[in-house]
């Protein structure tokens, strides 16, 4: 009884686990097949929405600019040094022609001056240099009606010492500053923040510099704003408003291309989540460094805009992006989108010439390549167009005119070594040819382009079998003959010089 009391337990239990499992497995499918149906979604939406021309890859994510100076070069670096050496010579007329050429520093002397900067901060007496541009300041105030616009240089000049130490090091000091008040830009107006990050004694005139150098200096005060120290990103933050620039949407408010770039890179190294939308406006435009400074500030913000580039792209497209895209993804696609739309009549005259080239008709696919590189030089299919206007030379060689005209734009836009110089051997080929009608055989022509390219039959063709009564102008005839004109006019200039002395 017992028995049959444990088997019928046990019978019941089995089959109650049977029915939960069931019931499990129901539960797991109903939630299994809304995953399975939106993983096919996604994988239609990939396959199907959002289509791009043929050809047109997702545009890349671009690499954000570094913060870092390249090194010196050494033309620059000594050019700098000479003038800070001649600004503490004895001379006071050498001292002031070394000042004034300090207004002419080039673009390149940026990351010198910065090595002169961390010279000085780590060997200068502070102190010294303190009370000195102290008594600087005094006389300044005394003997001008407008101490605010003086410059103190031109003060320290007045007050030479060239045995004092302490003179030379703040003389450089301030040379420096006005290196960089002459370049101005991004880059020197960083190095001018730096400046006044490190040497207390010349805020006063890095902020003068600063406000000559204008417009340019805004997005090294943006980056500012977010210095470690507290009082140096208040201090940003007030020069900021004092020029009417202390939100993003007024920085924007520029006319120079070079300087909106800079804004919209030093936002993005804010990191301020909430100018994503504004630097999505500017993704798209024409300008194309606006356009990569945009993208570069995106690239910055990274995952924190990840929600802004999902509703911009809804609002660009009128589709959700899928779920499972990163911010990685989406800031690609939405740029592909952005480029189709700016892109879609270039990119339809690029396919038409692509269907005119597997028809052979090279003449439509050439002057179609030309009026994409008319309307975007940049274009991202510059590569394919370089093959293939290097096979309509070689196919369509006459007029000869339109064969060099077709490998002159694949010289421009060729980036692979290899076609760039097939290209190459193909006009050298070309020029000696000209030649050729006019009665002269250049080999050297003939040679080079056969060096470049060994695959160029024509060109080796022509250097085994030079065309009939040429005037056969080698490399060596060549040298012979300018060394024939050198003696004739060496002879020339003796005979005048002789038949002169001979009357006298």
């Amino acid at each position: 009884m017992n028995f049959r009391i444990f088997a019928f337990s046990t019978s019941r239990a089995f089959l109650a686990c049977l029915a939960l499992a069931s019931s499990l497995g129901q539960i797991g499918e109903c939630h299994a097949e809304p995953a399975r149906e939106r993983a096919q979604e996604d994988q239609e939406y990939t396959a199907e929405a959002n289509p791009r021309p043929a050809g047109m890859p997702l545009a890349p994510l671009p690499e954000a600019p570094s913060l870092e100076l390249p090194e010196p070069r050494p033309e620059a670096a000594l050019a700098l040094a000479g003038i800070l050496t001649r600004l503490t010579a004895d001379d006071a007329a050498l001292r002031q022609r070394a000042a004034e050429e300090l207004y002419e520093a080039k673009a390149d002397w940026v990351s010198p001056t910065a090595r002169k900067l961390d010279a000085l901060a780590d060997s200068a007496d502070r102190e010294e240099m303190d009370r000195l541009l102290t008594r600087i300041r005094d006389k300044t105030r005394r003997g001008s009606a407008d101490a605010a616009k003086a410059d103190y240089l031109d003060a320290a000049l007045e007050l030479a010492a060239p045995r004092d130490k302490a003179w030379q090091d703040l003389v450089r000091l301030l040379a420096l500053g006005r290196v960089l008040e002459a370049i101005g830009g991004a880059a020197a107006s960083r190095e001018l923040v730096r400046m006044y990050v490190r040497f207390d004694l010349l805020r006063v005139d890095v902020q003068r510099r600063l406000d000559r150098i204008g417009d340019p200096a805004l997005g090294a005060l943006i980056e500012t704003t977010r210095h470690p120290a507290p009082k140096i990103a208040e201090w940003a933050k007030r020069q900021l408003s004092l020029r009417g620039k202390a939100i993003p949407q007024e920085a924007v408010r520029t006319t120079d291309p070079s300087v909106l770039a800079a804004v919209l890179v030093a936002l993005g190294r804010v990191g301020d989540p909430e100018t994503a939308r504004l630097l999505i406006s500017f993704a798209g435009t024409d300008r194309l460094e606006v356009r990569n400074a945009a993208r570069q500030a995106l690239v910055l913000l990274g995952e924190s805009a990840a929600w802004q580039l999902r509703e911009a792209f809804l609002d660009t497209t009128g589709r959700n992006a899928p779920r499972d895209w990163t911010w990685k993804r989406l800031a690609r696609e939405l740029f592909t989108e952005f480029d189709r739309t700016r892109l879609a009549q270039v990119y339809e005259i690029y396919e038409q010439a692509l269907a005119a080239h597997k028809k052979g008709d090279l003449v439509a696919m050439k002057q179609g390549f030309d009026r994409v590189l008319t309307q975007s030089p940049l274009f991202e299919g510059r590569e394919t167009m370089a093959e293939l206007y290097l096979e309509f030379a070689e196919r369509q060689p006459e007029p000869a005119r339109e064969a060099e005209d077709a490998l002159r734009r694949a010289e421009r836009i060729a980036h692979d070594e290899g076609t760039r110089a097939r290209v190459v051997s193909r006009l050298l080929l070309l020029r000696a040819r000209e030649l050729e009608k006019r009665g002269f055989w250049d080999r050297s022509l003939v040679e080079r382009a056969s060096t470049l390219d060994p695959d160029n039959a024509a060109a080796r063709a022509a250097l085994s079998a030079p065309p009939p009564g040429s005037a056969g102008l080698g490399s060596a005839p060549r040298y012979l003959l300018a060394i024939t004109v050198s003696v004739l006019a060496l002879g020339g200039a003796f005979w005048v010089l002789w038949t002169a002395r001979k009357r006298a």
